[in-house]
């Protein structure tokens, strides 16, 4: 596992999730109501968690999937750092996932389907146990 990403999570990381939690977009209060208490096929999903030293906006621990909504800013400003904090969470074992503003806005089960999607093909990549040998 990449250290960098999952290092201790510092003090300062922590508030800024909490403080992120507070002060969330329109696009992420409305995918987190869909999210929330399992409402998306029963799915665990967190929001602004911290992993190592970034903030994820959304978390599914049980597939390891990380979920980002992007504004404008995201596409026009910080796609080359997207990019580079993408394949760190990638390389330390994530999937990363994201969704533009606007597919939560025009087309939100879509972007439903999406993420229930991310999560049913990262269930398939992860063999059952092998029952040889039982009963």
């Amino acid at each position: 596992m990449n250290k960098i990403v999952l290092g201790k999570r510092s003090k300062r990381t922590l508030w800024r999730a909490k403080s992120l939690r507070k002060r969330s977009t329109r696009p992420e209060i409305i995918l987190w109501e869909k999210l929330r208490c399992h409402r998306l096929r029963g799915l665990k999903f967190r929001r602004q968690v911290p992993i190592g030293k970034f903030i994820v906006d959304f978390y599914c621990h049980e597939h390891r999937l990380v979920v980002e909504v992007d504004g404008l800013a995201h596409e026009l400003l910080h796609k080359k750092k997207d990019k580079d904090r993408d394949q760190l969470l990638q390389r330390a074992g994530y999937k990363v996932l994201r969704i533009p503003n606007n597919h939560v806005y025009q087309c939100l089960d879509g972007a439903l389907f999406r993420i229930a999607h991310a999560c049913e093909k990262n269930a398939e990549a992860i063999p059952s146990p092998s029952t040889e040998g039982e009963g």
